[in-house]
């Protein structure tokens, strides 16, 4: 079968057993599920959802499991791009499941697009070994980055298991991970936190309060004050900081440089 996506197709349904385990569905779930491919995660996740909204970018593969699930009146098959879609077009989805093996591609981008909508309950999503252990990665470790204090804004999230490239046809070059993230409602975060976060690890061997004064244009002396007041000594760097330093950071950054006539500083 042609790949014109360069789909790796999940073939081991032990695996596809355990993922739906670790999804929780109940029968008054909503499943989303992103690129179901050739439906071994699809066949498993119909019976167990309430209502299930698969979206699948590939023609072809959505023409077979439109024929599939004809008589399934709790499952659509939308031939479209994830990415490109908007809410309206999923339905009615109020706080749905999402359960997918991501496109390696564009993982990352999904997860954002997913964990920014607001209206979702849990996540299970299998994606490369090196994309899980950014996003589950703790302060301190090499692993930690700037997407990392993103994922963790927004979900708690855990690293559940390991799959080999056996699991798959074609078998990828690379080992997979399967993450659960659940939601923490989290409220609308400060424009400038992610900014700040991203201009810390744009040089992250390098001392925060170096950093952000490269960055951001704000003066030496003022960010110094801003560390002291939050706590953070000024040699640390972007990877020893938990989010809660983050989001302390940002909210200090924001009074420190507003001026006294009430106009604020570059950032």
């Amino acid at each position: 079968m042609r790949q014109p996506f360069g789909q790796n197709f999940l073939s081991d349904k032990r695996i596809a057993l355990r993922i739906l385990a670790a999804a929780g569905i109940t029968p008054t779930d909503t499943v989303i599920e992103i690129g179901p491919g050739k439906g071994i995660l699809t066949d498993l996740l119909a019976p167990a959802a309430a209502r299930l909204v698969a979206v699948e970018i590939d023609r072809d593969l959505a023409g077979t499991l439109n024929r599939r699930f004809v008589h399934a009146p709790q499952v659509a098959i939308l031939n479209a791009d994830f990415l490109q879609l908007d809410n309206t077009a999923l339905g009615d989805c109020s706080d749905p499941v999402y359960v997918s093996n991501l496109p390696y591609n564009v993982s990352t981008a999904i997860i954002e697009k997913i964990l920014t909508a607001g209206r979702w309950k849990s996540a299970v999503f299998m994606v490369q070994k090196e994309v899980a252990d950014r996003i589950t990665a703790a302060h301190g470790t090499s692993a930690y980055g700037a997407y990392s204090v993103f994922c963790q804004y927004f979900a708690d999230i855990e690293l559940l298991f390991k799959v080999p490239p056996s699991c798959f046809l074609p078998p990828p070059k690379v080992d997979s991970a399967v993450i659960r993230f659940t939601n923490k409602h989290a409220p609308e975060p400060d424009k400038h936190l992610f900014p700040i976060v991203r201009y810390c690890f744009q040089h992250k061997r390098k001392m925060i309060a170096n950093s952000l004064e490269r960055s951001t244009g704000i003066a030496k002396e003022e960010i110094l004050r801003c560390l002291e007041i939050a706590g953070i000594p000024p040699t640390s760097r972007a990877q020893q900081l938990p989010l809660e330093c983050f989001l302390s950071l940002t909210k200090i950054l924001e009074i420190c440089t507003i001026t006294s006539d009430g106009n604020q500083t570059k950032k």
